[in-house]
């Protein structure tokens, strides 16, 4: 039996507050990127709890949780690099940061996807400017790709 619109809604409003409430996540982030990030999220949260409205609160929240965990992580690690990528032109230190970041999102997966790998290669060699800009749109394209919600 499917969960009551109030449980939905207080399973996703739950798991919002918990990125809401971590200010690591969007501490080297302008505005626009943290909204942007959030507002995704969001959007990845609510996704889950539609597709978890038929099983038990237990099983619903421990998926919902995961995924809360999992979105925590990679946006400390895409703030994290969005205020600390190295310069262009230090090329080595940006591979570096570049393959700790997908080891991070990857977590146990032993295989770093051949995308990823050539997106890192793109990445380091051919961007001209590694601003924040550029950072954040290129390793938030990567964590979309990885934790969308289907």
């Amino acid at each position: 039996m499917a969960a009551d619109r109030k449980t939905l809604r207080k399973r996703e409003r739950n798991a919002a507050d918990v990125l809401m409430n971590n200010t690591t996540i969007r501490e080297n982030l302008d505005d626009v990127h943290a909204e942007l990030a959030l507002n995704w999220s969001f959007d990845q949260i609510a996704a889950l709890v539609d597709k978890t409205a038929d099983e038990s609160d237990k099983k619903a929240q421990r998926q919902i949780d995961d995924l809360v965990e999992q979105l925590q992580d990679n946006l400390k690690e895409l703030s994290s690099l969005t205020g600390s990528m190295p310069g262009c032109d230090d090329k080595l230190a940006a591979s570096r940061d570049y393959q700790s970041f997908l080891n991070k999102v990857y977590g146990s997966k032993k295989d770093i996807p051949d995308y990823a790998k050539e997106m890192m290669e793109d990445f380091v060699k051919g961007t001209k400017s590694c601003s924040a800009e550029d950072t954040f749109s290129h390793f938030f394209a990567i964590i979309q790709k990885e934790l969308s919600v289907a």
